[in-house]
């Protein structure tokens, strides 16, 4: 047989009837009379189920609740705050409790069915490696893409290769011509000192008498092969390249006929490579013809750094006139196919960072040979970094330093901000000297008037 929640409830809790007594209520009476006889308690459960068990008809659920209808138990059906649909608290409480489990019942399957599509979806995992695995394959593609473009780029650079003059046929302008003769352009330079013998090496064609005056260069004709006007009147000249120095440019650009460049029917394209921007940029614009362009560059690397790969190395570079951007295109192709990394920069910002790189790179090695700094046996990786500064700045010519300081406006600025850097420094020293009551230090052995005498003597 099977019984109802609320006939379990009647089990373990006995009903409150509501017998109607002289002056009290029923409650209080079935209290009364349950603790003067323990067989009342047991009684009336047992009624109450062998009648739920004989009578039930039905059992109707609602809203979550279970109730029963038994006949002739009008009583115990009121006890429990059924009648008329009436409840109690604590039958609330109770079937609150029950509603409440069976949610719990009825939430279990809808468990199972999330369980069940969580289970087909793809773990997080796999989803990432699918998507790693298609952005690896479209970097393969675009790999071969980019592969194929170089290719047809290198194609048509070769088909047409420039001709390039090379005013300057020092360190840097030789260092220059071999990767232009590498790939495949054809080379001429101009110089002022016998060069011939690394020309002809090198299999570039060579000019003299780069200063000489008009009656040296006539009276030697065949040794300056013609001079510098017969250098800028080649049959093809494309591009021509300024690499003397800072101090000397103005003055070597100045004395050229140039204007020999204007005669020719698509002009040339006039490049510096100088590491200042600002003045090379007035000279040529003064001097250039009309049908001439003007491209200032500055590659970040010289002959000792460039030695090998020009890869990711900076080339600075500003397009100052622009008639003709095949030609300039093609020229700067040439620093892109050795893999340089291509900055595009006006002058004026050019120097202002150069003097807060190059600038002060060379004030720092030139002070490191100042102090006639050498290696040790107990080298740090510190000092051997400043050793090498030193020898690398001390490689270059002292003029190349003076003419960062004199052509570049911002060098003044970096010098002071040195100097300035030095003496606060000195005076922090100083200061917490002044306040140290530790030892004395050096000053102990050496006396601050010896150690004066021994800076003066430069000992």
């Amino acid at each position: 047989c099977a019984f109802s929640p609320r006939a379990v409830q009647l089990l373990v809790r006995p009903p409150r009837t509501k017998l109607k007594r002289s002056g009290r209520s029923s409650a209080r009476a079935t209290n009364e009379t349950m603790r003067r006889s323990p067989r009342h308690h047991l009684g009336a459960p047992l009624l109450a189920l062998m009648l739920a068990a004989a009578t039930t008809t039905a059992f109707v659920p609602f809203g979550g609740r279970v109730s029963y209808h038994c006949h002739g138990a009008g009583a115990f059906g009121r006890a429990r705050g059924l009648e008329g649909g009436a409840e109690t608290p604590a039958s609330r409480r109770s079937l609150a409790s029950m509603a409440h489990g069976r949610r719990r019942r009825d939430s279990a399957p809808a468990t199972s069915r999330m369980s069940k599509e969580e289970a087909n979806e793809e773990p997080p995992c796999e989803v990432t490696s699918l998507k790693l695995n298609e952005l690896k394959a479209q970097e393969v593609q675009m790999r071969a893409a980019l592969e194929e473009i170089s290719k047809e780029k290198a194609a048509l650079l070769k088909a047409r290769p420039l001709s390039i003059g090379v005013i300057g046929f020092g360190k840097f302008g030789q260092f220059l011509a071999r990767r232009f003769l590498s790939q495949g352009h054809q080379v001429s330079c101009l110089s002022r000192s016998d060069r011939r013998p690394e020309a002809t090496e090198m299999g570039v064609e060579h000019f003299g008498g780069l200063g000489a005056s008009d009656e040296e260069v006539s009276s030697k004709a065949a040794e300056f092969n013609g001079g510098p006007a017969a250098f800028l009147t080649q049959d093809r000249l494309d591009v021509v390249i300024v690499a003397v120095s800072i101090l000397s440019f103005e003055e070597t650009v100045v004395g050229l006929p140039i204007e020999l460049l204007g005669q020719r029917e698509s002009g040339c394209l006039l490049v510096d490579v100088l590491s200042v921007k600002l003045h090379p940029r007035a000279v040529l614009q003064q001097v250039a013809p009309p049908n001439c362009d003007v491209l200032c560059t500055h590659p970040m690397f010289g002959p000792e750094s460039g030695r090998g790969s020009w890869g990711e190395l900076p080339f600075v570079f500003e397009k100052v006139t622009d008639t003709n951007p095949e030609r300039t295109e093609r020229f700067l192709s040439v620093f892109e196919t050795e893999g340089c990394t291509m900055v595009e920069m006006d002058a004026k910002k050019h120097d202002e960072n150069a003097a807060n790189s190059q600038f002060a790179t060379h004030l720092v090695g030139r002070l490191l040979e100042q102090l006639q700094l050498s290696a040790t046996p107990i080298d740090t990786m510190g000092f051997r970094t400043m050793l090498a500064l030193k020898d690398t700045v001390a490689g270059d010519s002292f003029d190349l330093f003076y003419g960062l300081y004199k052509y570049n406006p911002n060098s003044v600025d970096t010098l002071l901000l040195l100097r300035k850097a030095l003496v606060d420094l000195e005076w922090r020293l100083k200061e917490m000297d002044a306040v140290d009551t530790g030892t004395q230090g050096w000053k102990m052995r050496y006396p601050i008037e010896n150690m004066a005498n021994r800076t003066r003597t430069g000992m």
